[in-house]
């Protein structure tokens, strides 16, 4: 596997998710960062990398939780 920051070519792929009739594009920017738009527009929503599986991990977390709690209200 190829890591980000080894790349020379710039790295963006097109989602299959739709918000507002426009398909999300995640552009890499490099191994720490990367940003997301919607395909035609230019505004760019930066992330890091760490901030994203932080967030994915806080909401399986939540998941659970809730799941918790709904098997002990049964």
């Amino acid at each position: 596997m190829t890591k980000v920051s080894e790349r020379k070519t710039r790295l963006s792929f097109e989602t299959d998710a739709i918000v507002q009739r426009r398909n999300i594009i995640i552009d890499v920017d490099n191994g720490w960062h990367g940003s997301v738009r919607l395909k035609g527009t230019r505004h760019k929503f930066p992330f890091s990398w760490q901030g994203l599986y932080e967030w994915a991990a806080e909401q399986q977390a939540r998941r659970e939780r809730v799941e918790r709690k709904k098997n002990a209200d049964r």
